[in-house]
């Protein structure tokens, strides 16, 4: 492969990552070149040296991705890491995939459970607001009311415990996939 080949590859299969992380990259290696060069080698003994293009390339993108999920915090920057990383290992195919598919399962129940209970709570005290003749006595209505709004509160908490699950179920993605990037580079 001469220096050509080798850089063209890297520079197509780095487009995903931001540009000027690219050109730091492209430029890093142009300096292995140059060095090399400069020591004897030939480009071919380089790019033996420095190894396959596409790899290096999968990589980069896949630290590029982790670090941006982390600084972001967002699903979609997430989702760009988890599948950076599902591509560089058949193992988090295997193991990886339905661990994710598990975490993000618990994460619409634990939403669905919340929104329930809150529902449920404001049903309760709006019927007993509004069809109070259903109760035996006032006692069950200004119970139903208040325990009505007791529910509805604890459906609030455990909403936002749920937002607070999900922003750590995102770093700890994030944080996985850099722990499995850097086993694999090691």
């Amino acid at each position: 492969m001469t220096r050509k080949n080798f850089m063209s590859i890297l520079e197509t299969r780095l487009r995903h990552i931001p540009i000027t992380e690219r050109k730091d990259i492209l430029e890093d290696y142009t300096e292995h070149f140059n060095a090399g060069m400069e020591s004897g080698k030939s480009e071919e003994e380089i790019c033996e040296a420095l190894g396959d293009p596409i790899k290096i390339a999968k990589q980069y993108t896949a630290t590029s991705f982790a670090e941006a999920s982390t600084k972001n915090n967002s699903a979609k920057s997430a989702l760009k890491a988890i599948i950076a990383a599902l591509g560089l290992g058949f193992f988090n195919l295997i193991v990886g995939l339905p661990v994710l598919i598990f975490i993000i399962t618990l994460v619409i129940v634990f939403y669905s459970v919340a929104a329930s209970i809150f529902v449920t709570g404001l049903a309760l005290a709006l019927c007993s607001l509004l069809f109070p003749f259903f109760s035996l006595t006032g006692v069950y209505i200004i119970i139903s009311i208040f325990g009505g709004i007791a529910l509805m509160a604890l459906g609030l908490l455990m909403i936002i415990g749920s937002t607070y699950f999900t922003k750590y179920t995102f770093i700890g993605i994030a944080k996985y996939i850099k722990a499995n990037f850097n086993l694999i580079v090691d």
